[in-house]
């Protein structure tokens, strides 16, 4: 993971308040916010599970929570999402 695209992410973590800003931040630099769909099948390249949790409408192994939202910087992740993945 290239440096330069981590602190893109920071960056736009600490500008939420200004989503004008942040906007054009990520147009500039071509950061965008990973694509993230609960009930997705849990990929380790795209997502950092944190934690497994207890669920009856999803199935075992896949994404049942997103916890901190992803960013990918052309083709390559700039930062994985942080999941709860179902057990």
């Amino acid at each position: 993971m290239a440096r330069c695209p981590q602190l893109i992410t920071e960056t736009s973590e600490l500008a939420k308040n200004n989503s004008s800003d942040t906007t054009r931040l990520r147009q500039l630099t071509g950061v965008t916010a990973g694509h993230f769909d609960v009930g997705e099948i849990f990929n380790p390249k795209l997502y950092d599970a944190i934690g497994l949790v207890d669920s009856d409408e999803i199935e075992s192994g896949r994404v049942a929570e997103e916890v901190q939202r992803g960013y990918r910087w052309t083709d390559e992740v700039a930062r994985p999402a942080r999941v709860r993945v179902a057990q």
